[in-house]
């Protein structure tokens, strides 16, 4: 006597219910980042940053004024900067060489410039934590008299890239490594040339509140914090 047996359907196999499960978790991940994108772009435009990316930031004993000026980006043009000034996305970042964070941005700030210079106009200004790094303000200094030399990008590499070894000596030999006249590097380093500069770029960071590094005002707006590739990448997603 033939009997009809009915297949066990695909989603109650035990293969079937992983892959419902597995396909459950990416639809929950994908859901997250896009309310999560969502919520910091918005939160960006009000100017109400996550605090995950505020904990992402090395802070000194800087004391803001008591009124601070608003949705200030210190737009300058004496200061490093790549991308076309017209682009959409206007960024200014406030850094010290000796910050962790800071340094952990500088691979990110390098991808941007490679990934989207028609979308960006970045602008790298020195906020020197001297209280906490020592050797901060020296390194800036530097970066200004490479800056001198059309040499910025690379001398900001090397110094990143050697964040804990910053004496003079030391900055010097890097400057010989970077390809600059060190003759002309080491008087302009020596003579301390960027040092009002330098002061001016601090005073506007602390005018505009900033504490600590690295600070960004993306269109105006200040975001204090180290911000990971992947959000950069959907903030520019929603550029035009």
């Amino acid at each position: 006597m033939n009997e009809n047996i009915t297949a066990e359907p695909w989603y109650k196999k035990w293969w079937g219910i992983l892959l419902i499960a597995v396909g459950a978790m990416a639809f929950a991940a994908s859901l997250y980042i896009g309310i999560m994108t969502v919520r910091f772009y918005r939160q960006i435009q009000i100017g109400e940053i996550p605090s995950e990316i505020s904990s992402r930031l090395t802070r000194s004993n800087i004391q803001s004024p008591a009124r601070l000026k608003e949705n200030l980006a210190y737009l300058t043009a004496d200061d490093p900067s790549f991308g076309a000034p017209d682009a959409p996305l206007q960024i200014v970042e406030f850094a010290d060489f000796e910050c962790p964070y800071s340094r952990e941005e500088s691979l990110i700030v390098r991808e941007l410039m490679a990934r989207f210079p028609k979308k960006i106009h970045f602008i790298y200004r020195d906020f020197p934590l001297t209280d906490i790094h020592p050797n901060a303000f020296r390194a800036s200094e530097a970066a200004n008299c490479a800056h001198e030399q059309g040499k910025f990008w690379a001398m900001h590499d090397k110094l990143y890239q050697n964040a804990t070894r910053l004496t003079d000596l030391d900055i010097k030999l890097y400057a010989l490594e970077v390809g600059l006249d060190i003759t002309k590097f080491n008087e302009c380093f020596d003579l301390r040339k960027y040092k009002d500069e330098i002061e001016i770029d601090r005073a506007d960071g602390i005018a505009a509140g900033v504490s600590g590094t690295p600070t960004f005002f993306i269109n105006g707006k200040k975001v204090a914090g180290a911000i990971p590739m992947e959000l950069w990448e959907q903030i520019l997603a929603r550029v035009k």
